[in-house]
C-alpha cells in the first residue's frame, strides 16, 4: 500500500559521524481520521474596553502513522532501524489573549410590557 501522507528528514549529529534518516508515513488520508476535539474558552472583563481571554483545546484521533528511524555510522557504514507506531495521537493546546474593543456601544435593556 502506498503512503498518502509522508515526510522525510536526513539529519547529521553534530561533531560526529552519525547520520539519522527519519521517514513518516500514513496509510490513510487525513480526512478519514475520526477526531474528537473538545475545548473551553473563558474571559474576564478588566475595564470597559479591555478583556482577557483563555482557551484550552484537547484533541484525540486514531492514526495509522509509522515513523522509521535509521541511524547510520558514516565511517563504518553500520546502520540500525527502529520503527515507531502511532496508533493514537493526543494534543493539548493552551491560549491566552488580550482583547481591546474598538467601538463600544451600550445596549439598552428591553422595556417590560
Amino acid at each position: 500500500m502506498m503512503a498518502i501522507n509522508s515526510g522525510y528528514a536526513a539529519l547529521k549529529e553534530k561533531e560526529s559521524n552519525v547520520e539519522y534518516e527519519l521517514k513518516f508515513s500514513e496509510k490513510k488520508a487525513d480526512y478519514s481520521f475520526f477526531t474528537v476535539a473538545p475545548s473551553v474558552s473563558f474571559g474576564y472583563k478588566l475595564s470597559e474596553r479591555f478583556f482577557i481571554n483563555a482557551n484550552i483545546t484537547a484533541s484525540y484521533y486514531k492514526s495509522n502513522a509509522v515513523i522509521e528511524k535509521k541511524r547510520t555510522n558514516l565511517v563504518t557504514k553500520e546502520s540500525q532501524k527502529e520503527f515507531i507506531d502511532y496508533r493514537k495521537i493526543f494534543t493539548l493546546s493552551l491560549g491566552t489573549g488580550l482583547v481591546y474593543v474598538l467601538k463600544y456601544k451600550k445596549i439598552k435593556p428591553l422595556a417590560h410590557r
